[in-house]
């Protein structure tokens, strides 16, 4: 039986969600199941997996293997899980010191795999070349899987290659999920006012959204006096979302909870008392498990721009980078809806969960992935490219 390695820089956001659900399935159906990380950046992701049984380490990257096999020895399987390049190419620099192992590599961002698109175009050309032939020999190998028709597209187009048998290659972000309960969304709407609550990292310009959402909000307060507005959000960008609502006016600001970093399992008392969600990836697919319809917004950009309810495109957990309908289009919907319009709306968000995101179909599938080559495939010059763009946690070290 496999040992299965996940392998990030820290613990936090949602692929941090992602890799406890892993995880704990693994756990809970007798795998043995190891979880590296550099940065401890969220306690609670850490402590949820030791309680699932999950042996965790922060290690360095330069030591981790070193350590994983002083402590638990070479003479097993070992399959290693990661989710960018960088962190898959650590992983294959070290690799060749456990005789039987293999890595995957889970593309969870839509621009995932994409480099050199803000170089001066010379420079963008050679990079995107490098970076072409290390994605083809690890399409060819079997170590790649996307989390939606949109990572597999971006990923096409930009380096014009075709991804080899991509249905089978794609794998959707795998939930828990709950059963729908009417009786939480009765309660749901009689509250006193409405809320609307979005979860994200403060991370600008990729979450820059939640600035739009925030000026949508005040003027959407002109018009509906019962709204409230949740935030919860933390990181690089946290104080310039502070100031930023500390700048509005008194009857604004004050309709507004900006809530730092929450542990996990505390979040679902912040769906409990909300009408609907906004957002982008995990979080969506959270919201819909906690009987909250979601809408899906646009990333990398300071606007708040919407495809829609997430039941209306299940399989997109970020709008299209072309998209331009104001996210306000749908939350006065909602706004306006009545009881029972409302209770369809949640339970149609559910039924799109239960159908597209379960996590048992998703782990049948992820066990019978199998590299066709075990050996590092990558030359020392493209393990080299990989690692240029280093994080800034890691270069002050």
């Amino acid at each position: 039986m496999k040992t299965f390695v996940i392998y990030r820089l820290g613990v936090s956001g949602g692929t941090g969600t992602l890799s406890v659900r892993i995880a704990k399935w693994l756990a809970e159906n007798g795998f043995e199941v190891i979880y590296i990380y550099h940065l401890l950046n969220d306690i609670s992701n850490a402590s949820s997996m030791k309680a699932n049984g999950v042996k965790i380490h922060c290690w360095d990257p330069s030591e981790m293997i070193g350590k994983l096999l002083a402590l638990y020895g070479e003479k097993r399987s070992y399959m290693f899980l990661t989710y960018s390049l960088q962190e898959f190419s650590w992983i294959e620099k070290q690799r060749s010191r456990i005789p039987d192992s293999s890595s995957i590599l889970y593309i969870v961002h839509s621009f995932g795999l994409i480099r050199g698109r803000s170089k001066p175009r010379v420079l963008g050309n050679l990079f995107r070349e490098a970076f072409k032939s290390v994605i083809k020999k690890l399409d060819g190998n079997e170590n790649l899987i996307f989390m939606d028709e949109k990572s597999i597209e971006t990923t096409e187009n930009y380096y014009k290659i075709k991804i080899y048998n991509s249905e089978q290659k794609l794998l959707r972000l795998p939930m828990y999920v709950n059963n729908f309960c009417p009786e939480k969304i009765n309660k749901k709407y009689n509250l006193d006012c409405f809320r609307i609550l979005t979860i994200c990292r403060a991370e600008f310009p990729f979450k820059g959204y939640v600035m739009g959402l925030v000026r949508d909000f005040e003027k959407l307060c002109l018009k509906h006096k019962n709204l409230r507005l949740t935030i919860i959000s933390f990181g690089e960008n946290e104080k310039e979302l502070r100031e930023y609502i500390q700048s509005l006016e008194d009857r604004i600001k004050e309709k507004i909870e900006l809530v730092g970093q929450t542990p996990y399992e505390k979040l679902e008392g912040f769906f409990e008392k909300s009408h609907l969600y906004i957002g982008m990836g995990t979080t969506l697919l959270d919201a819909a498990n906690n009987g909250l319809p979601a809408i899906t917004v646009k990333s990398y950009t300071y606007e708040n721009f919407s495809s829609g309810f997430l039941h209306q495109n299940p399989h997109m957990l970020s709008a299209d980078s072309n998209e331009k309908t104001p996210t306000t289009t749908y939350i006065e919907q909602v706004i306006e809806m009545n009881k029972k319009q409302y209770s369809e709306l949640c339970e149609r968000s559910n039924a799109a969960l239960q159908s597209m995101y379960g996590i048992d179909s998703f782990m049948d599938r992820f066990l019978t992935i199998e590299p066709i080559k075990k050996e590092t495939l990558l030359s020392r010059w493209e393990l080299f490219v990989c690692n240029l763009r280093k994080p800034k946690f890691l270069s002050r070290r």
